[in-house]
């Protein structure tokens, strides 16, 4: 029994840093970050539509409080945009795990100043654009998003360092 607990145990790491090596190295430390944050993401796929040619990875993480997912879309150029959600639809909560997502994950990390893009959100759609990045807060009946992405480009990476 031990032997094959040590077996599913060696199996899943090699799959999950295969996972991760296989991510452009322009968004690995956004994963390594998410990781940290409790998320678990998935391997990503080509983004439906028009061929842009970004990637989609989603993550979720369920351990605490409300469930709560980032979608995360980019390439080997960067992050180009961030879909931030939570299954509540309470906008302070949505505040809460958007801080704590901006407060580690990069290449938000380096703009702790988007925070000032939900101020005095309350729910309905709402846009602000704050230094070339747009910040979109959006509750329905079920959850509450937030989207950021270039303001110029949302197929671009975020202008951040």
């Amino acid at each position: 029994m031990r032997v094959a607990v040590r077996a599913i145990l060696l199996a899943g790491l090699v799959s999950a840093c295969s996972l991760a090596a296989d991510r452009p190295g322009a968004v690995k430390p956004t994963f390594k970050a998410l990781a940290q944050l409790g998320y678990w993401c998935d391997a990503g796929e080509k983004e439906l539509g028009p061929p842009n040619g970004l990637y989609q990875w989603h993550c979720t993480r369920t351990m605490t409080g409300p469930v709560s997912n980032v979608m995360v879309e980019g390439n080997e150029r960067g992050v180009a945009t961030f879909v931030i959600g939570v299954d509540d639809t309470d906008p302070a909560r949505m505040r809460q795990t958007f801080v704590e997502v901006l407060s580690a994950v990069p290449p938000l990390s380096t703009a702790l100043w988007l925070a000032d893009g939900l101020e005095g959100w309350t729910g309905p759609q709402a846009s602000r654009i704050l230094n070339d990045l747009r910040v979109t807060g959006l509750c329905d009946a079920t959850q509450c998003m937030v989207f950021v992405s270039n303001a110029a480009s949302p197929i671009e990476p975020m202008p951040l360092p």
